[in-house]
């Protein structure tokens, strides 16, 4: 039997630094993922997320291991949507609660979300749910960092920090895929 994809490329959608996703099993949900290196206003983003001035999900960009960890995430919260399962307030707080491993909602939300402290240059990928045209320009303008292709992730996970979070041991990370696996 095959198995639902954690998200599809939208074609008609897609560029270079930006690639809107949709769910097989919830055609009407769509997630725009965008990646953002050397952002300068983190602090003021991260008051315009929690005011709810800007639509979106702000993922410490260290944290993630690829596209996909943030494809399961995203859809794992939106079955838990629909199923009326989910364990936070806002679905925007489920995709950074099912990043990580922790059943601690703060946990996860200190982890993967931009830091409370203030934080000068960060690199941040960004997550918008179902995007509009008014939230795709809301977050270009608010955004102060290079925007840039996702394929380009992988240059700024830290395989240490996310050893450490999801416990994967020197002789896990040795085998191939070992800390995929782990986090997976």
């Amino acid at each position: 039997t095959p198995q639902p994809s954690l998200g599809n490329k939208n074609s008609k959608t897609m560029d270079t630094s930006s690639d809107i996703f949709d769910f097989e099993l919830f055609p009407d949900q769509k997630v725009l993922i965008r990646f953002y290196r050397n952002v300068t206003n983190v602090v003021a983003l991260r008051k315009k997320i929690l005011t709810r001035k800007l639509d979106a999900i702000a993922i410490n960009a260290k944290h993630v291991t690829s596209l996909d960890h943030i494809l399961l995430a995203c859809n794992k919260s939106i079955f838990g949507h629909a199923k009326g399962t989910n364990k936070t307030k806002t679905i925007n707080t489920e995709i950074l609660y099912n990043l990580g491993p922790s059943t601690s909602i703060n946990d996860s939300l200190k982890t993967f979300g931009i830091p409370q402290k203030n934080i000068e240059v960060m690199d941040i990928v960004f997550v918008i749910l179902n995007p509009s045209e008014e939230k795709i320009v809301s977050l270009a303008t608010d955004v102060a960092g290079e925007l840039t292709d996702l394929s380009n992730l992988a240059e700024v996970t830290d395989l240490d920090a996310i050893a450490k979070i999801f416990s994967i041991g020197d002789k896990e990370r040795g085998l191939h895929l070992g800390l995929l696996n782990g986090v997976y």
